[in-house]
């Protein structure tokens, strides 16, 4: 049953001659044709109801019950109409409501599945216009909202406003000017034109969506344009009238028509259109698409196929099943819940193979994630295999999972990274985001790989991406819709974003081969196209011209600011990715430093174009903004100190957006300017801030209040912004800014930024916190706030960007959570109460298209490793214009060091041992900066005076070259003492040559610091203060460390006695992703355990980050106070404790039992004792490394997945520890090579050959083969 609100008012003038009523008496009219059941209201004896009367008719022909409101039920004149409508007589009930009357619509929608409120006062006239227009609109509107509120039965909400709530904003509305649902009118422009109904209708759909929004109803909003078309009901509506009037001459002192274009429509479409929005299901309600053709394609294949659907008897879910070719005689439906245990057992009983896709699938907001996703899908999923279980003669279960359940982790996905089958979403990531689909999809798939483990079921999982292509079913499907609301316009701006689509068709036939290809088992992720939605988008541009698709920018010029900050960077990535070409202003195009990185980015190649700007240079801009279609000013000076703040912050931001803009009043296919404010122009004027206050884009910070707090960068973008809305007011310039606040996330840029700085501050040795408020917002956010600005017809004014409004105090707990092992502040700047937050409206950045980040995740794409190893920046900003010297570069920890330098903009110059060797070097040859800044030389550590041309004119020396071995057929004197001590001092005695040289740093190792013979226990913590003893090294054959420790010796004796400044870094285990093509010993150490060993080391395993070591080189040389000894471990355990993590993760693995009997007696204690070696074993650090110990347990289990499942595949985490390049090389242990040898494969056209054979050239072997015939 429905309810209708059909009631429309009319003027006293219009009341004495005729009525209205036209939409809905057509839209009665239909509905009791289709057989609906009508419940509808008139207010006046003189009627309403001309959409309405349609609309019933409508709905009464389709088969509904209707009830529907009138003011007076028993006045035939207003009624007849209704109650001659075929169906009205055994479907339609009238009652009495009023509009302004909270409560009267209760009865009217009690028991009713959806609401359509049609009612509104029509009047192009009015005296009173408050009260004969505004007030029955807005609170008839809420009224009839709040009494569906009321009763669960109602579904959805129909409301019927108007084009009068769209096109009234000012907006000049020309020939290629494109309204559409984006475009919302502003009630402050209308009141101020008198356009009274327009303001009506405005207010009116406003206090509506923001009601629905608060309580949770589902409410579509129909804006018809001006009606007309044959009318049901015995009076005129005023649209008709209007045009009636004007057509036949018009009454003496009636309205005249304009002159002007009218939006005309049909009263009978727009009655469809009611039905329609009420028929149609939203994403919520869409499901049987993969499994409509599932059926299909096993029916084909001659199957006979039991299917569950809720109802057997609703045609709408069935009828189209019941059409496919063989379904007659081989198809059964049964009824099943999914929450119902047991339901599935007559399904299932009989069959050989069960197919699982029941799930719901809801990706939108206004759910109950528990009871709608997450219960049915887990519930949903056991029942099904528990009914499974019950029934022998079920050989096989292909379950439909999703990507969903692969791909949400929080690990970072980058164009390198392969996501494959041992991917699994992490639950917990996925509630803590709110990715209530994703955590329903991980949480089935875990619980049905559990339940099919124990009770031994054959399952196997399809995981298919986001699935598109023909429906079979007659309702959308929410993917398919998500698609096509984008395409359709039904979505604001198009979505920067990825997606991996697949066809339902493939889908459908995977699951087919699932079940008939007998060694199918596990999982499988089917995904055909992993692309951006762009992409997606210009391809069905291409199959549909005429489709008014999303904007994107092919063949579209644009111009960014200030192109290499922090916004702007994100903003010409995002922008040449969407296809715009982009002319991008720097200071200095030649400085690689500010450019490289815009460079580098896709599409810049061809897209992307340099100018040289200055904002103080009037015209300066000219040439940038020539032929543009939208200019993003970005650029302004963001300092918190400053020694000028006129020159240094408010004239180069206020002087250069005048600038900008006034290049582009010359320039006439500018369309937009998008000016990039902040938060700093919003807040500060001397309000008082709370939780209960709400600052939106109506706040203005007031200059005076800043200048006289001293506020300097505040004022600049104050008065900044103040002078763009009056130059663009003046000129005419349609103009949106964006107020971001702090702005933070990963960064594209080399150099650190102002408000990326002020988080990492908090990890980087700050003693306190400080008592502040920040307004985040993540980068990526920003620059798609940009482009949507851009994109969106109906953007306007200002956008307010913050996405979490957070006291330092949780900014701190956050990081600590993420990062346990930081040392993060925990105590205030100052005693005083907590800076009080306060609340910034979402609304209108919402309406522009812009969907927040979760807060950890801007959090952590900050501390990153990237934005760490800037982080340095604040002492020195780069080594732009020095050269210093870099010693065995080929290594792994000198290849790391060599590409932080380059990045950071030193000259390098590095030693190994062969120049023209590729395997050496082909790595650091293809570094960034490499071509221009890095010089390789030719050095023998025992060669005194081999290092002289290579320290010549340093200013700093990295001597990191040293044999690393512990095989116990190595020489200790000739291949480690030697090497270590003589390699040692000959760098340093050719350093002492060159007095440009202020500091060398020598990396040394833990194994100089730990074999002192002190005893160890929980009470010891090593320093610096600790030297290995060379005589207990002897005593030990640790021949390595004896090998360290004399050449540390040696190295201190010396710059001692030369006056060198001298700092010695001491890392344990190096571990991490690696640069060079060769397997470090670290690793080696891991894979030696899963590869036969009978026995494990009795010792400790201390372990640190290869890029945190080399970034500690940099400080060691940039921090003028650093000096002596630095101690490097960042995470200490056991080999006890790493088998036990490898054996959780791989059970069935052959794993060592037995320790080897150790020597280093101190180090055989108990589990308890061992938890203390956090303090017992950990080196005390001078200076804590941003990027932190990695997670030990993803690094074993990627170490192992790689040997033992072959997955050939780079990828990494938070730890990005062992990539497949070190383990496709892990064999180097037992042979370093092929080079030089010849070797046999026979059969080499076999399946395995093959392969055989291209692994054995890839590793430099000579193969010899056999085939039956060489010439074919």
């Amino acid at each position: 049953m429905l309810f209708l609100n059909a009631q429309t008012l009319t003027n006293e003038w219009r009341r004495k001659s005729r009525g209205s009523g036209y939409i809905a008496t057509w839209l009665v009219k239909l509905l009791l044709l289709r057989g609906y059941t009508v419940k509808a209201t008139v207010r006046d004896p003189r009627g309403s109801g001309y959409i309405a009367s349609w609309l019933v008719k409508l709905l009464l022909h389709r088969g509904y019950t209707v009830k529907a409101t009138v003011r007076d039920p028993n006045d035939p004149k207003r009624t007849e109409h209704l109650l001659n409508l075929d169906g009205a007589k055994e479907r339609l009930h009238l009652f009495k409501a009023n509009l302004v009357e909270e409560g009267s619509f209760d009865p009217v929608v009690d028991g009713c599945e959806s609401v359509f409120h049609v009612a509104s006062p029509v009047f192009l006239g009015t005296n009173d216009p408050q009260a004969d227009l505004i007030e029955p609109a807005v609170k008839g509107t809420l009224n009839v909202l709040k009494s569906c509120a009321k009763f669960p039965s109602v579904k959805r909400v129909i409301l019927t406003s108007s084009m009068a709530s769209v096109a009234f904003n000012g907006k000049p509305l020309t020939p290629d000017v494109v309204v559409d649902e984006t475009w919302f009118s502003d009630s402050a422009f209308c009141v101020s034109n008198k356009l009274w109904y327009m303001a009506s209708k405005t207010l009116a759909e406003e206090a509506a969506w923001k009601f629905a929004k608060e309580t949770g109803i589902d409410m579509v909003t129909i804006n018809p344009g001006f009606v007309i078309g044959p009318l049901l009901q015995p009076t005129l509506n005023s649209s008709a009238e209007l045009f009636l009037d004007h057509i036949s001459g018009g009454a003496q002192g009636a309205p005249r028509l304009p002159s002007e274009i009218y939006r005309f429509v049909d009263v009978r479409d727009v009655a469809y259109a009611h039905i329609q929005a009420l028929e149609i299901p939203s994403a919520s309600g869409g499901s049987g698409y993969i499994a409509s053709w599932l059926v299909k394609l096993l029916l084909h294949r001659g199957y006979t196929v039991k299917a569950t659907v809720r109802d057997p008897n609703d045609p709408k879910r069935t009828e189209h099943l019941l059409n496919l070719d063989g379904a007659k005689e081989r198809l059964h439906l049964f009824k099943a819940n999914l929450v119902e245990e047991g339901s599935f057992d007559p399904v299932v009983d009989g069959c050989e193979s069960v197919f699982h896709v029941a799930s719901p699938v809801l990706l939108g907001t206004n759910i109950d994630p528990q009871a709608d996703l997450i219960e049915p899908a887990v519930k949903g999923t056991l029942n099904v295999l528990k009914s499974c279980a019950k029934f022998p003669s079920v050989k096989r279960v292909i379950l439909t999972s999703s990507m969903a359940s692969v791909a949400f982790s929080g690990k970072p996905l980058t164009p390198d990274v392969v996501v494959d089958e041992t991917w699994f979403s992490d639950s917990a990531f996925c509630v803590s985001n709110k990715l209530w689909y994703m955590a329903s999809k991980t949480l089935a798939e875990e619980a049905a790989w559990k339940f099919a483990k124990e009770k031994g079921i054959d399952m196997v999982t399809i995981n298919p991406g986001f699935v598109i292509g023909p429906l079979l079913q007659p309702t959308l499907k929410s993917t398919a819709e998500l698609f096509l609301d984008h395409i359709n316009g039904g979505a604001p701006g198009l979505p920067s974003e990825i997606y991996r689509f697949v066809d339902v068709r493939d889908v459908a036939y995977a699951h087919i081969q699932a079940l008939e290809i007998p060694s199918a088992s596990g999982r499988y992720c089917v995904v055909g196209r992993v692309t951006h939605f762009s992409d997606a988008v210009k391809i069905a541009h291409e199959l549909y011209p005429t489709l008014p698709l999303p904007e994107n920018g092919e063949g579209k010029v644009v111009s960014v600011t200030g192109a290499s900050g922090y916004i702007a960077s994100w903003l010409v990535k995002l922008l040449l990715e969407r296809g715009y070409t982009v002319k991008a202003s720097v200071r200095d195009p030649n400085d690689a430093k500010k450019t490289e990185h815009l460079l580098a980015l896709d599409g810049a190649k061809e897209r992307l174009q340099l100018f040289k700007a200055d904002l103080l240079d009037e015209g300066s801009f000219d040439p940038v903004v020539e032929g543009c279609e939208c200019v993003f000013h970005t650029a302004s000076p963001f300092y918190f100190t400053v020694n000028d703040p006129q020159a240094e912050l408010v004239d180069p931001a206020l002087k250069g957006t005048v600038n900008v803009l006034r290049s582009c009043t010359k320039i006439p296919s500018i369309k937009r300017v998008v000016i990039t404010s902040s938060m700093a122009a919003v807040v500060f004027n001397g309000k008082s801030l709370a939780p209960d206050v709400v600052v939106d884009e109506t706040w203005f910070s007031d200059s005076d209040f800043c200048e006289k707090s001293k506020l300097w960068y505040h004022l600049s973008k104050t008065l900044a912004e103040e002078a763009a809305w009056k130059f663009t007011k003046e000129n005419g310039i349609d103009m949106v800014t964006l107020n971001p606040g702090l702005v933070i996330g990963p960064l594209l840029q080399p150099t650190l930024n102002q408000s990326a700085e002020s988080v990492l501050d908090l990890i980087n040795g700050a003693k306190s916190y400080p008592n502040t408020t920040y307004r985040w917002v993540d980068v990526r956010d920003v620059a798609n706030a940009h482009i949507y600005a851009l994109e969106n017809p109906s953007a306007n004014g200002r956008y307010c960007l913050v996405g979490t409004v957070i006291h330092s105090s949780e900014a701190v707990k956050i990081l600590s959570k993420l990062y346990p092992d930081l040392t993060i502040p925990k105590q205030c700047a100052d005693d005083k109460p907590p800076m009080p937050k306060y609340q910034v409206s979402k609304e209108r950045a919402a309406s522009l298209g812009v969907k927040y980040t979760p807060l950890e995740e801007r959090i952590s794409s900050l501390v990153s490793y990237r934005a760490v190893a800037t982080a340095t920046e604040r002492m020195s900003r780069g080594g732009d214009g020095k050269v210093v010297c870099v010693t065995g570069g080929s290594g792994y920890i000198a290849s790391w060091l060599v590409k932080l330098l380059l990045q950071r903009g030193y000259t390098v110059k590095t030693t190994v041992r062969d120049p023209n060797d590729p395997k050496k070097t082909e790595h650091l040859l293809a570094l960034d900066g490499a071509k221009e800044r890095l010089h390789l030389f030719k050095a023998n550590l025992l060669e005194e005076g081999a290092f002289d041309p290579v320290v010549d004119g340093c200013e700093g020396v990295f001597h990191t070259a040293s044999p690393v071995s512990f095989s116990p057929n190595d020489d200790p004197q000739v291949d480690l003492i030697d090497p270590a001590l003589k390699g040692t001092l000959n760098v340093l005695r050719s350093c002492a040559k060159v007095h440009s040289i202020r500091r060398v740093v020598l990396t040394s190792s833990s194994a100089a610091c730990i074999y002192s013979g002190k005893p160890l226990n929980h009470d010891v913590v090593i320093d610096e203060t600790w030297h290995s003893d060379p005589a207990i090294c002897k005593e030990l054959k640790a021949w390595y460390a004896l090998s360290k420790t004399l050449a540390e010796e040696a190295a201190w004796n010396f710059a001692k006695e030369n006056a060198t400044d001298l700092v010695t870094l001491h890392p344990s285990f190096v571990i991490g992703p690696l640069l060079q093509p060769t397997l470090n010993l670290s690793v080696e150490m891991i894979l030696n355990l899963v590869n036969g060993a009978e026995t494990y080391p009795n010792e400790y395993y201390r372990c640190i980050d290869v890029r945190d070591v080399a970034n500690a080189h940099i400080q060691a040389f940039e921090i003028p106070s650093a000096s002596g000894r630095y101690g490097l471990t960042a995470y200490a355990t056991t080999f006890s404790e790493v088998l036990k993590i490898i054996r959780e993760n791989y059970p069935t693995l052959r794993l060592p039992e037995k320790s080897t009997e150790s020597k280093f007696k101190p180090y055989q204690v108990s589990k308890e004792k061992a938890k203390t070696l956090d303090r017992a074993e950990s080196v005390t650090l001078c200076f804590y490394l941003v990027f932190g110990p990695p997670a030990l347990q993803e690094y074993l289990v990627r170490v192992c997945s790689k040997v033992l499942l072959h997955l050939l595949t780079f990828y990494e985490g938070i730890s990005s520890l062992v990539s497949y390049r070190a383990v496709a090389t892990g064999t180097e242990r037992m042979n370093r090579g092929g080079d030089g040898k010849v070797v046999c494969v026979t059969g080499g056209s076999g399946y395995i050959a093959s392969w055989l054979v291209k692994l054995l050239l890839q590793r430099g072997y000579t193969v010899k083969t056999t085939v039956r015939d060489p010439s074919q």
